[in-house]
């Protein structure tokens, strides 16, 4: 018997509660539920039409479930910046509908099942932009290189700001009059209303010293900028790649004591420290001078037969290796070694240091027994004619060249990037062996490359843009609802809650008494 007495009891409650849930906004002994739309402006940016009349910035009684036609117009001069739509009782949800600028009208529609704020925010399409400095002394402030501009609303704007630090002074911030907006000396953002920032410059009585970094060689340093009396400083050199940090040098007359660096008579830099990073502490505006140097590598050759090699010595860092090779008579030349491998020279550039061999064979072709060499005019040579087909490249270079009879030429094709040597072609391709041609008669051969084939990934179709003209118009359901939806009373008379409850209440009051007399009874 407790136990639906308790029942009874929560019912009770729950109807209770379902009665006091009924929307204030509602009319009470009417059949019409009504909700407010206030309407948050400012009318000198521009207007909203409700249902196509003129609607000023105040607050509108809407029935329950009406469907309002919303329309947004920006004035001549103006663009609208932002929309926002706020749902009040029974629903409380803000939805920001759009965060643009435009000087076209926007039309949304709204129904209404709660209470609404819609506020628009209109922005000028041309704003002013000017910079001061406070006080004139301590520096100089500019936006975009001029103390005051004219640009279109949404235009980035650069204000930058220079203290005068031979003077003692430093950037404290910009300001908008009260207000510190940023400390940096570069401050940039997109313009949307007139704006004026006054950079402020303050005067410590503290000393302040410059420390300026150039740098010599390729590569970058840090640490530079305005520094406290006796403040320890830490400054950093970083070489590109191929180069290497050398020392930390100054400039005659800065440092007199010292002497002049070795290598750097004509320039007139002294040798401050060789540490990376370095540190000291300022006591007086200093110089220091990063410099860099480019690392160099030896190529040596050995050679094994007969015949003369170029291109042994110094290189730059990245610079192209030039190796020649020539064969004595009755020798040819084999190729190129570098670290036990076959080599290939061309387009290769030095990072590091080499010990490259260039190899020499006896030529098989050649008559053992010593000849006498015939003179000049005995001399029998032949044509070689080379030619190329398809991206690469053959040494000798293409052309026609003369050589001895009996002389073994070596070829060295080359394919570009992305390409293959496919072989050896023409009247006399077939004599080519190994890379090399025997010159027994005028020849003419054909070095042929081709490409390698590559796959495609179909081109993206571009989606054809939408054309600015076109009225944007989002519907009331299309809004993302970011909040609880509470249950809505989908428009019924407020009477027929009432008497809903009053049925429930009498029906809880005879079940509680039937069941009363039934103990009584038992």
């Amino acid at each position: 018997m407790r136990f639906k007495r308790t029942v009874l009891l929560l019912m009770m409650i729950m109807m209770l509660f379902a009665l006091l849930s009924l929307p204030v906004a509602a009319t009470i002994g009417t059949d019409t539920i009504m909700y407010y739309l206030r309407l948050d402006y400012n009318t000198e940016g521009g207007s909203i039409y409700l249902d196509g009349v003129y609607s000023a910035p105040e607050t509108y009684n809407c029935c329950s479930g009406t469907s309002i036609d919303i329309t947004i117009t920006p004035n001549d001069g103006y663009a609208i910046k932002s929309i926002t739509s706020e749902k009040r009782w029974p629903i409380y949800v803000t939805d920001i509908i759009t965060d643009f600028i435009t000087t076209q009208s926007y039309c949304m529609s709204k129904k209404m099942y709660c209470n609404r704020v819609i506020t628009v925010e209109f922005a000028k399409t041309c704003c002013t932009a000017a910079a001061l400095a406070s006080p004139p002394e301590g520096g100089t402030a500019t936006v975009n290189g001029e103390a005051s501009i004219t640009a279109a609303a949404g235009t980035e704007v650069v204000f930058q700001a220079e203290p005068n630090s031979d003077d003692g002074y430093y950037f404290d911030g910009w300001y908008d009059g009260d207000s510190c907006v940023s400390t940096d000396t570069v401050y940039s953002f997109q313009i949307l209303s007139d704006t004026t920032l006054t950079a402020v410059f303050e005067k410590d009585d503290v000393s302040l010293w410059q420390l300026t970094i150039d740098t010599i060689g390729e590569g970058t340093a840090t640490g530079e900028g305005v520094y406290e009396d006796e403040t320890y400083v830490e400054v950093n050199a970083y070489p590109d790649d191929g180069w290497y940090f050398e020392g930390w040098y100054t400039r005659l007359p800065v440092l007199e004591a010292y002497s002049l660096a070795e290598g750097h008579e004509d320039d007139g830099l002294v040798l401050v420290s060789t540490d990376n990073p370095y540190g000291f502490t300022i006591s007086e505006d200093t110089l220091l001078v990063a410099v860099f140097k480019q690392r160099l590598y030896e190529v040596s050759i050995e050679i094994i037969g007969k015949g003369t090699v170029t291109g042994a010595g110094t290189y730059a860092h990245g610079q192209y290796l030039d190796l020649n090779a020539a064969p004595e008579s009755g020798w040819r030349f084999e190729n190129w070694y570098y670290q036990g491998e076959v080599f290939n020279p061309v387009d290769y550039r030095v990072t590091t240091d080499m010990a490259i061999t260039a190899r020499f064979v006896e030529d098989q072709k050649t008559d053992p027994k010593p000849r006498p060499r015939p003179g000049p005019s005995e001399v029998t040579r032949y044509q070689l004619n080379i030619s190329v087909e398809g991206p690469g490249s053959v040494l000798p270079e293409p052309g026609t060249h003369s050589y001895e009879k009996g002389m073994t030429v070596v070829l060295v094709p080359t394919p570009e990037s992305g390409a293959i040597f496919l072989g050896w072609s023409g009247e006399d391709g077939g004599d080519v062996v190994n890379d090399t041609v025997l010159m027994d008669k005028d020849k003419a051969i054909i070095a042929r490359f081709g490409t390698i084939e590559e796959e495609q990934p179909p081109a993206e179709s571009e989606q054809e843009p939408i054309p600015e003209e076109v009225i944007t118009t989002i519907l009331d359901d299309e809004i993302p609802i970011s909040g609880q939806v509470l249950p809505q009373t989908g428009g019924f008379p407020a009477f027929v809650f009432y008497i809903a409850g009053g049925v429930c209440i009498l029906a809880a009051i005879v079940l509680t008494t039937r069941t009363s007399k039934e103990n009584s009874a038992g």
